[in-house]
């Protein structure tokens, strides 16, 4: 078997494929982490650390306002996304008691955006279900050009 820096090709090329392994278990391939995933954990990570920020008798609505600014400079996540990293940040031990109403509060306005009627720039759209309305003149103007 040829070995390089520490390791044999043979067990290197079944890694890089995901075939199975000789006792049976599947190797994981290792690929290029998806940039919406990055972007959940980023916010999340955000709204975590708000809990450093803000002194911890923090009223609620301050919480509120932190966590709604953060969302809104994430701009571009998708609403369902946005609402993922709420529920994340909500799993965090360091949550207190007054920040976790905040962040519910905020995860059920989000809730909302689940069937597209909400913020991000795929969710946005005029939320009423109707097609396009026609268009009216209001006449005015002619169109000779001579």
């Amino acid at each position: 078997m040829r070995y390089v820096m520490g390791f044999s090709l043979a067990l290197a090329l079944p890694m890089a494929l995901g075939m199975p392994m000789a006792d049976g278990a599947q190797a994981q391939t290792i690929g290029v982490p998806d940039p919406q995933q990055l972007a959940i954990d980023a916010l999340t990570n955000s709204l975590i650390a708000v809990m450093d920020q803000l002194p911890a008798n923090s009223p609620q609505n301050v919480y509120a306002a932190e966590f709604a600014l953060r969302v809104d400079r994430a701009s571009n996540l998708e609403c369902p996304k946005v609402l993922t990293a709420v529920n994340n940040a909500r799993l965090s031990p360091k949550m207190n008691v007054v920040s976790l109403k905040a962040l519910k509060s905020l995860s059920s306005t989000l809730a909302i955006c689940r069937s597209g009627t909400g913020a991000g720039p795929a969710g946005a759209g005029n939320g009423l279900g109707l097609g396009p309305l026609p268009g009216f003149s209001l006449g005015g103007g002619t169109d000779y050009t001579n």
